[in-house]
């Protein structure tokens, strides 16, 4: 349970996360023909996301 819980959370901020990048891009560089180069910006982010999750999860899980 507590696995499929901080995966949940994990997905939740990287929504977020992802909803900000995106706003923040668009409000000051108006990026609307360079799509790849924001998808690119986005999973560098989401994968940064992703790792210090996993990191964390690993450091703090329970031993059985």
């Amino acid at each position: 349970m507590k696995k499929v819980l901080h995966f949940t959370v994990t997905i939740i901020i990287m929504l977020i996360a992802s909803r900000f990048l995106i706003r923040i891009v668009d409000a000051t560089v108006q990026i609307d023909d360079d799509i790849g180069v924001l998808v690119v910006l986005l999973a560098a982010i989401n994968a940064a996301i992703g790792v210090i999750s996993y990191l964390v999860y690993r450091k703090y899980r329970i031993k059985k």
